[in-house]
Parts: structure tokens; sequence; C-alpha cells
């Protein structure tokens, strides 16, 4: 049986094969597809480029930082300008030495104590065995001893006695038994009797006339060890170099 609207399905069919191609024709727009395409790709160049850019500027700055680092190691460097300080030592070599000036032909050091005495070579009681010392009495503050043994001989007489070639300073003789106890009797004029750190009796004088301490050691043996002193005066100027010269004899 025909259809009693067959005019209007035909113009329902045409309808509906128009609007299937139109929609198939816009959705395949070569147009389109390229603007896509080519955002896409600008797009990703871009974000290409600016991750690129990124890149390196993150590198630029980690070389910054790195180089700021670098900078940070070398104000160690500043540290070493502690060497300076190593500038103290010269200081020291200024001319102190404990308090003393730093003098030249300064012999036989250190001898400050009695403990540290010098030992010089002995000699006997005859007055042709007699010698001398030479050194430098370096400021007030320092003190030279020196040690040496008399021999009591035979045919000689025992009288020790020191004197020094210059004013200035204070010399002691002080003495020391071999055998027995020593007792000091008499100092020499202008000397005055004293007792070392020691403990050991003697004589001390001031001025450049001849030091001679009188002793016994209460036997037939008047052997004994000899000290000598030498000090500046205090009235010096603290830091003055003293020459000087000892001769003595037992």
């Amino acid at each position: 049986m025909r259809s009693p609207f067959p005019h209007r399905l035909l113009g329902f069919t045409l309808s509906a094969a128009c609007v299937v191609v139109a929609c198939s024709s816009g959705s395949s727009d070569p147009g389109t597809a390229g603007d896509a395409s080519s955002g896409s790709s600008s797009s990703s160049s871009s974000s290409s480029s600016g991750s690129s850019a990124s890149s390196s500027s993150s590198s630029s700055g980690s070389s910054g930082s790195s180089s700021g680092s670098s900078g940070s190691s070398g104000s160690s460097g500043s540290s070493g300008s502690s060497g300076s300080s190593g500038n103290g030592d010269a200081g020291g070599d200024s001319g102190f030495d404990g308090g003393r000036p730093d003098c030249t032909n300064e012999n036989h050091e250190p001898n400050e104590t009695e403990a540290a005495a010098a030992t010089l070579p002995d000699i006997d009681d005859c007055d042709s065995s007699a010698t001398n010392v030479t050194s430098v009495a370096s400021g007030t503050a320092d003190v030279d001893a020196f040690k040496f043994v008399g021999k009591d001989t035979v045919g000689c007489l025992v009288d020790p006695t020191a004197q020094m070639n210059v004013a200035g300073a204070e010399l002691c003789m002080f003495v020391a038994c071999k055998t027995g106890t020593a007792n000091v009797s008499k100092c020499s004029a202008g000397a005055a009797s004293a007792t070392s750190p020691g403990g050991k009796p003697g004589c001390c004088i001031q001025t450049t006339d001849p030091l001679t301490t009188t002793f016994a050691c209460g036997g037939s043996d008047d052997s004994a060890d000899v000290y000598l002193r030498v000090k500046q005066l205090a009235s010096n100027p603290t830091s003055s170099c003293l020459p000087y010269q000892i001769a003595y004899h037992f």
C-alpha cells in the first residue's frame, strides 16, 4: 500500500541529507585543522623556548651562585692575613728577651742563676794563674753568673780577688768550700758582705775597685767553688748594654 504522505517523506529525506552533508563538511574544514595544528606547534615551540630560557637562566643563576661561593672561599684567604700577626714575632726580636735588650757579644748565656752559672776553667791559688772573662750585661734585669774551681796548693796564698773594668754594675763573689763550710771573715775596702740566693757567703762591690773575699774552710785545704755575679745598677737605663771584663785570681 502506498503511503498517504509520499511528498512529505521525500522532503524529510532531502532535509536530513542536507544536514548530514553540512555537518560532515564543517568537521573536516582543513583551515580549522591547520590553525589548530599551527597553534599547537607554536605553543609547543614557545613552551620549549621558555623551558630552554628558564633552564639557561637557572644555569646562569647556578653559575652566579657558584661564582659567589668561590668568592667566599677567596675571603678565607683574608684569614691568611692573620699571618701579619706573626709580626708579633718581629716585636719579640725588636729588642727584649724577658725584659732584656738584645745586646751583641753576650757570652756564656744562659747564666742568669747560680745553678746555671757558666763554668770557667779551674785555677790554683798562685797569682800567676790569674785570668779574665768578658761579656755584656744586657739591661738592668740581666744577671750574669760564673763559676770556677779554686785549688789550694802548697806555696801560694788563697786570696780570691776579682775586679771589673767598667763602672755601672755590681760585682759579687761567693764561696763554697770543697771540704768543710766557708766562713767569710772579711770583705775588701768599699765592699759589703752578702749571701747568695743559694745561701753561699761572700762580698759585693759597686765600684771598679778590686773585690777580695777573705775566707777559711776550717781545715788545711781551702779549695773552693767560687761564684762571680754581675748585675747592672738599678740607676742605669733599663735597656742599656754594658760590656765588661772581670780579671780574677784565687
